[in-house]
């Protein structure tokens, strides 16, 4: 099992990939590790409020020979409200987390620095048995919340696989 540990409480259970497109960058590839909240709020008989820790990395490729390529490192809190039905569970999900990404310029795109705050909502599906496999489809931005002019920000939109140990 993967670990990442201060105290030895804390591992990761699912792993992702996603695919997808960015602007100014003809493919995104981005794989994560997550880690249930091990929690819910809101409860009822077909629904609940929980979440999960998503430690990732995103690769955005512009295909040019530019070297405009940015590798993003993003640590997010996301929200799901998963609703409970007997074949598959499908969510809408929102997060805010931070990232660092490896260059500040894409394109003509002007991020006014490194360090980025990754704003996401999607929506899902878990399914199988134990609810081991997800798919879904999310919308990715980063920006830095107007902190530095400019701020152009990214958007992405990926399609995930996500499998639970």
């Amino acid at each position: 099992m993967l670990s990442v540990s201060a105290s030895g409480s804390f591992a990761f259970d699912r792993i992702s990939i996603g695919l997808g497109g960015a602007e100014q960058s003809s493919n995104v590839i981005r794989l994560g590790l997550q880690k249930d909240f091990g929690r819910s709020w809101y409860q009822t008989g077909t629904s609940e409020l929980t979440g999960y820790w998503e430690a990732s990395i995103s690769h955005l490729d512009t295909s040019d020979k530019r070297g405009d390529d940015i590798t993003a490192y993003s640590l997010s809190p996301v929200f799901t409200y998963r609703f409970k039905k007997i074949t598959f569970d499908p969510y809408i999900e929102a997060g805010v987390g931070i990232s660092h990404i490896s260059k500040d310029k894409i394109g003509s795109l002007d991020l006014s620095g490194h360090v980025q705050f990754e704003n996401r909502l999607g929506y899902g599906a878990r399914f199988g048995t134990h609810r081991q496999h997800d798919v879904a489809l999310r919308y990715i931005h980063f920006s830095n919340a107007g902190i530095k002019k400019p701020n152009d920000g990214i958007n992405m939109l990926l399609v995930v696989y996500s499998y639970k140990f």
